[in-house]
């Protein structure tokens, strides 16, 4: 933080810039904060550290040499709430430009009125709600320039200006892009009345208002995933940061998925266990405030993987007896099967991935065609065929081919011995 004082002028706001309205709002808050009155200190301060945001109070020394480090801290997605009287400098447009503005029109060498013309914005309602439609404050002429004139361009956001109408031009607070910038036009520390009454300055409460929206929390935006379904070691990892986090939550599809609390840290979320299809997976983290961040990460899981499905021996039975045929089938997303008895549907059934056993009987005797077909989620499948011969007669039945696979032979055995032993019972 930079805040130098109104030096020979005496000025009750920033006389003593350790007590002044932006050292104590970040107080207040209890951000950690460092403060120098000294530009030459603000520099060296600038660059030895990284900074979650940079407050530069300007009233009164000439600071333009040091804008292009100022700069190039914003260009390194650094945050920053700037309030200088030097707006009306053309040698400075490219600060401006990236702020969000173009240079001063004209200038005032008072603390003109201004009306807060998003007064719904969090700048204005959170944490304090500032219950005015204008701040103005008393004509102390402590400077050459008190207030200038800016015109937002498309990246900026005009929140409040010098007329009752909202335009681009004529703005007095102007949030640049993606938020990262917040413009005061005005000397804000000027502004020592209490507008609202609410017994505290209108420069402190402002103040307060926009470092608490400035240290919102931030996140990225980590890249969309596409996987094969299956697959392992697919994660989404988010990097937020918050002065003040308190808790994050996870939503896959509108569902909560997973709720912790959070101390800063980076975020992961493992999303191998996604069944295939698209998903919408969203992280929401808050600070003490009651400030949110959220971001939404796309994951595309895909199956192009078919099913698979094992072969049965062809069968062949005499007329009257029963067998059943066994499928041994697998898939990670099982879905559905379909039997087709020479190629029309006979049954189809959802499928959990287990095998599927179909008993024959009553056949008449011909040849028949039996089709396996297991489908899964993603409309992949694959089918087997096995081939039902039915004979005249019991000693037409080969019992070698019964044996389809270890465990069913033996049913299918135990019902053969069965019919056998019935057979020879009514014979006698």
């Amino acid at each position: 933080m930079y805040a130098d004082t109104w030096g020979s002028y005496g000025g009750p706001a920033n006389n003593n810039p350790y007590k002044g309205p932006v050292a104590s709002a970040l107080r207040d808050l209890g951000v950690r904060f460092q403060l120098t009155y000294e530009l030459d200190y603000f520099n060296l301060s600038l660059h030895a550290n990284e900074w979650d945001l940079v407050v530069f109070d300007n009233l009164n020394f000439g600071s333009g040499s040091y804008f292009d480090d100022i700069y190039d801290y914003a260009q390194g997605n650094g945050r920053l709430i700037m309030s200088t009287w030097l707006y009306s400098g053309s040698t400075y447009e490219y600060l401006w430009n990236h702020l969000g503005f173009t240079k001063a029109n004209n200038t005032y060498n008072d603390p003109i009125p201004f009306y807060l013309w998003e007064d719904t914005h969090p700048i204005f309602t959170s944490p304090v709600l500032i219950d005015t439609w204008n701040m103005s404050t008393p004509t102390l002429h402590p400077f050459t320039t008190d207030a200038a004139n800016l015109t937002a361009l498309d990246n900026g956001t005009v929140l409040a200006g010098y007329s009752t109408v909202p335009s681009k031009t004529n703005a007095s607070i102007i949030l640049g892009p993606n938020g990262q910038f917040l413009t005061n036009s005005m000397l804000l520390t000027e502004y020592v009345n209490d507008t609202d009454d609410s017994t505290y300055p209108d420069c402190y409460e402002l103040w307060m208002n926009e470092i608490a929206f400035m240290l919102r929390p931030f996140i990225n935006h980590p890249s969309n995933i596409q996987f094969e379904g299956g697959s392992t070691g697919h994660a989404i990892t988010w990097h937020p940061t918050s002065w003040s986090p308190t808790e994050y939550a996870i939503l896959v599809d509108g569902e909560v998925a997973q709720t912790e609390t959070w101390s800063g840290e980076a975020i992961v979320f493992n999303v191998d266990d996604l069944l295939p299809g698209t998903h919408h997976v969203l992280l929401e983290v808050s600070d003490s405030l009651g400030y949110a961040a959220v971001d939404e990460v796309i994951v595309l899981v895909e199956d192009t993987t078919l099913p698979t499905i094992n072969s049965p021996a062809n069968v062949t039975i005499a007329a009257g007896a029963a067998v059943s045929v066994t499928w041994t089938a697998y898939d990670l997303f099982p879905d559905s099967y379909r039997l087709l008895v020479n190629g029309t549907e006979e049954i189809a059934e959802g499928w959990d991935g287990a095998a599927v056993a179909v008993n024959v009987e009553n056949l008449e005797i011909g040849v028949y065609n039996f089709t396996m077909e297991v489908i899964d989620t993603s409309g992949n499948r694959d089918s087997d065929s096995v081939m039902v011969t039915v004979t005249a007669g019991i000693l037409g039945l080969d019992p070698t081919t019964l044996l389809l696979l270890a465990g069913v032979g033996v049913v299918i055995v135990v019902v053969v011995l069965l019919f056998l032993k019935k057979r020879g019972a009514g014979a006698s």
